[in-house]
């Protein structure tokens, strides 16, 4: 095939060129026909003829120059020529026509590769094991509900069970896939005893060009057994033998036209191959990808990498590999928003991400389900995915890939392809995080250049001995780098005020000693980092407390931080809290509205005091009557859709309505008075005091941004990729990664109204019998589940996947 396209191009081609000179010979033909003419008039013809020729074939020139251009796409001239080595572009014209969003900086990029499962068209193997064109849309037809009651991922009418070698669907997405910011593809590769298997779509693609996107293989080199359907894989269907040197040969041969082909993806000028599952290969692993290393560039392909994607337990200590990559759930689990905290394991290391995780198709009710997928979470978990790869980019020269599971794995309902629950949306959401990123994350690089810059600013400013706002912050071992509420999301917001002229000091209340590394790590030189005494530090002290170490911070701010101690005002913020850029404009040089500055602020605290009076809190009232003051159950998570400004409180000397974090203190007069927190039993009733005792206090009267978010609040919540549960019970409400909400609220799955989350995102509730139960819980009065809930109920469907008609034939359905 590769030869037959070969072919026609040098002959199509051939014929582009030879038309000048076909031309050329005519007219000279007719020019010596002419007798009849002078030989003046004979020059005047032939020098007229002479323009006109030569500029036909400057025009006929670019024609083709044109069409060898959309035949070779500039991307590879353009890395053939390290362009963005050499020059810091930011990207290359055929990635700026097929929509690819760049996030590229000084020769940096992320460059988006989505999986493909190329297995939804009929071949042998298959007719022979399961029936006549049987594929795996057989599975996913059949299964229609999960074990959460959930309908099972299916595709939309508008792209519906297609068949995978159709030009017209391979054409379609490579467009969606373009649109919807992806650099490229990662075609699942299969080759086993000497053959490729399931080779149909990426061998025609070799001839017509679709997908129309940069590609590369992954080597799926598992054995193929009855694991894949969920049953004992004790029972082998094809064995993968790895065998000598002759086999690697024919197997590097095969792969030969799609290593020259433009489209495949470099990096640095060299081919990129992966493989699947690593540890398979064993003892073979060395010598084999050093001869297919060798070949390449006996071939004149420039060389190849071997990117070996890492399982859970898969180290490296022997032979370090090219580089590495995540495929997600194997190397990080099913929880999206802990993906950006996998720690770099080689120096050239790509990060991964999934779309979702049901595999109730392939295995029934054995099958393994994350409910809480959605992809408003999921653009928010890609979102710190792509600030993650900035801030520890690979080495310059070498490809910040990010692999994404998948665009079509059907069966475990793990698609970016359109789908009849989501739309198109998780499309727009790889867009709109690309979009993000763009604008609001840096690279390492321009982070330590920014950083170098805004030291030295800061350095020059005349007014160096007075800050206007010193902030205090208490870290605990709560407020680490793999938490929800980090500390890393409290700095970030304080290096983007508007106001530059801030001070930090962090110190930490228990022994779990991260801060100072932390501090070291942010190079700004306004934070600095205070060592506690040791006997001040208590492991069993709650992230909210920390009083005796704000009072030793205090004691000693004048000399350990004079700029600091020397501030207008001072707040005292937990390492939970983030601030608004507008936060601190309204003390500018030494301004001081008032004695006390209040902030608004939305937390849990918040929450609560807006929820007061619907809560069944008046502990005077009857069980009933509190039952029925308690919030109506369709008002739980609905309450906060396009109403989160209502949760936003300006902080007063009030219950539950005053937070420390969104108060300032004038720092001289504090100091002076010698006040001090350890004493504080209610931290209203020490800012009440402050006012009875003279202090002024300014709220803002103006409407404005929510200036502070506080410990849980539902804002900071619904944009971490993680997600609000609204609970009856206090205890409860808070922020959950997917995991913790499994393993604490969610393992009685008829609880819990997963309907209601996969329709909305971001908050997760109890089912209606369930609210009344723990509203019957809080209140003390009798728990009756009505006949008719009058709203979603979880439905279990067992789903059951009939054994395979034969066992002889090779079985090509899956990894």
């Amino acid at each position: 095939m590769e030869d037959e396209k070969e072919r026609f191009n040098v002959g199509f081609y051939s014929q582009l060129l030879s038309a000048p000179l076909a031309l050329a010979k005519t007219m000279s033909n007719h020019s010596s026909k002419d007798s009849i003419l002078s030989s003046f008039e004979g020059f005047r013809f032939r020098k007229s003829m002479a323009i006109k020729l030569t500029a036909f074939i400057c025009v006929w020139l670019i024609v083709i120059n044109s069409l060898i251009l959309f035949r070779r796409p500039a991307s590879t001239f353009y890395k053939e020529l390290h362009l963005p080595l050499l020059t810091g572009s930011k990207s290359s014209d055929s990635e700026q026509s097929s929509g690819y969003s760049h996030n590229t900086w000084n020769g940096y990029s992320v460059k988006p590769i989505a999986y493909v499962f190329p297995q939804f068209h009929a071949i042998p193997e298959n007719d022979n094991i399961w029936g006549l064109n049987w594929t795996e849309w057989d599975n996913v037809q059949r299964a229609t509900h999960n074990t959460f009651g959930l309908e099972t991922i299916r595709p939309h009418p508008s792209i519906g069970y297609y068949d995978g070698l159709e030009f017209t669907t391979r054409r379609r997405q490579g467009q969606y896939l373009r649109d919807s910011g992806f650099y490229g593809v990662a075609f699942h590769h299969y080759w086993f005893g000497g053959r490729p298997v399931m080779d149909g779509i990426i061998s025609q693609m070799l001839i017509d060009g679709e997908p129309n996107i940069p590609f590369m293989l992954s080597w799926a080199n598992e054995p193929w057994t009855s694991r894949w359907d969920g049953r004992d894989s004790s029972e082998t269907f094809i064995a993968q033998d790895y065998g000598t040197l002759e086999d690697w040969r024919k197997h590097f041969d095969w792969l030969l036209p799609f290593f020259r082909s433009p489209q495949y993806i470099r990096s640095d000028g060299r081919l990129q191959f992966a493989v699947y599952k690593p540890s398979h290969v064993g003892k073979h692993a060395g010598p084999m990808y050093a001869a297919w290393r060798q070949w390449a560039i006996d071939e004149g392909l420039g060389g190849l990498d071997i990117i070996e994607t890492k399982w859970g337990t898969d180290k490296w200590s022997d032979i370090p590999p090219d580089a590495v990559n995540q495929f997600m759930p194997h190397a990080g689990g099913t929880d999206q928003s802990k993906y950006p905290l996998e720690r770099r394991l080689t120096k050239v290391f790509h990060r991964g991400s999934m779309v979702c995780w049901d595999t109730t198709p392939r295995h029934g009710t054995e099958a393994k389900t994350e409910p809480t997928c959605h992809p408003t979470t999921w653009m928010y978990s890609m979102i710190d995915l792509l600030r993650a790869i900035k801030a520890d980019p690979n080495p310059l020269g070498n490809e910040n890939f990010l692999f994404v599971n998948a665009l079509n794995e059907w069966g475990e309902g793990n698609a970016l392809e359109p789908s009849a629950q989501f739309g198109d949306r998780y499309g727009k959401a790889m867009k709109q995080a690309l979009e993000i990123s763009d604008k609001e994350h840096l690279w390492r690089h321009e982070y330590l250049a920014e950083r170098a810059q805004t030291n030295k600013e800061i350095g020059e400013l005349q007014n160096t001995t007075k800050a206007d706002v010193c902030v205090i912050i208490h870290a605990h071992k709560w407020h680490k780098r793999d938490q929800i509420h980090n500390i890393e999301i409290m700095v970030r917001s304080l290096q983007k005020q508007n106001n530059p002229n801030w001070r930090a000091i962090i110190y930490e209340s228990d022994r779990s000693d991260f801060v100072s590394d932390f501090v070291l790590n942010t190079f700004d030189s306004r934070i600095s980092f205070f060592d506690l005494p040791r006997d001040l530090k208590n492991e069993e002290r709650k992230p909210e407390s920390g009083y005796a170490g704000f009072d030793r911070v205090m004691s000693e701010v004048s000399t350990f931080d004079p700029i600091c101690g020397n501030s207008t005002y001072f707040l005292w913020a937990q390492a939970s809290d983030s601030y608004h850029p507008t936060a601190f404009d309204a003390i500018v040089n030494g301004t001081r509205p008032a004695d006390i500055y209040s902030l608004k602020i939305q937390s849990k605290h918040t929450i609560e005091h807006v929820t007061k009076g619907v809560q069944g809190d008046d502990e005077e009232a009857t069980p009933e009557v509190k039952a029925s003051k308690f919030m109506p159950y369709h008002q739980r998570c609905t309450r906060f859709i396009n109403n989160e400004d209502k949760f936003c409180l300006t902080s007063i000397p009030d219950f539950g309505r005053f937070e420390f974090s969104a108060t300032m203190f004038n720092t001289e007069k504090f100091l002076k008075t010698g006040l001090s927190f350890s004493p504080i039993d209610l931290p209203y009733t020490f800012a009440k005091n402050l006012t009875k005792s003279g202090w002024t206090f300014v709220t803002l009267k103006e409407s404005s941004a929510c200036h502070v978010m506080g410990l849980e609040a539902y804002s900071s919540c619904a944009t971490s990729g993680n997600f609000w549960f609204d609970s009856p019970k206090l205890d409860e409400v808070r922020c959950y990664r997917a995991s913790d909400f499994g393993n604490i609220i969610g393992k009685d799955i008829k609880k819990n109204d997963y309907m209601y989350y996969r329709e909305h995102g971001q908050c997760m509730r109890y089912t209606r019998g369930e609210y009344l139960n723990k509203v019957a819980d809080v209140t003390g009065t009798k728990k009756e589940k009505p006949k008719d809930e009058g709203g979603t109920h979880v439905v279990f469907v067992t789903v059951v996947v009939p054994p395979p008609k034969a066992t002889k034939a090779a079985k090509a359905a899956g990894r």
